[in-house]
């Protein structure tokens, strides 16, 4: 990274990408440098998946999960993401519940690794 990117990576914080009723298929992204947090606002059930992430950094992803008014929405993570205690997050589906879950990589997205809450 040259210095100029590490100046804005420092000073700017971490983005936060929202994003309004996911289709279906919802794909998260690692940032190009450093964590991102995405915010999820679920209007229908959705399947997420995850990918990228740079060689040799450690970066991290976390994950708000919304329930819209009427609740009921349901989530399937992506099977290649090695959760802690080997349980995946539970997302409540009631109405307006908010779910977290942090997901990491080390080897430029070869493996991931999750936890629930942040």
């Amino acid at each position: 990274m040259d210095a100029t990117k590490l100046v804005s990576a420092v000073t700017s914080g971490v983005p936060v990408k929202t994003i309004l009723n996911p289709q279906d298929n919802c794909a998260l992204s690692m940032s190009a440098f450093g964590h991102i947090v995405y915010r999820l606002y679920l209007r229908g059930n959705i399947d997420i998946s995850v990918s990228g992430g740079a060689v040799n950094q450690e970066q991290t992803m976390l994950v708000m999960i919304q329930q819209a008014p009427a609740g009921g929405a349901e989530v399937t993570w992506p099977d290649d993401i090695i959760w802690a205690d080997n349980k995946f997050p539970f997302v409540d589906s009631q109405a307006d519940a908010i779910t977290f879950a942090r997901i990491m990589t080390l080897d430029g997205g070869k493996r991931y690794y999750g936890r629930a809450g942040f």
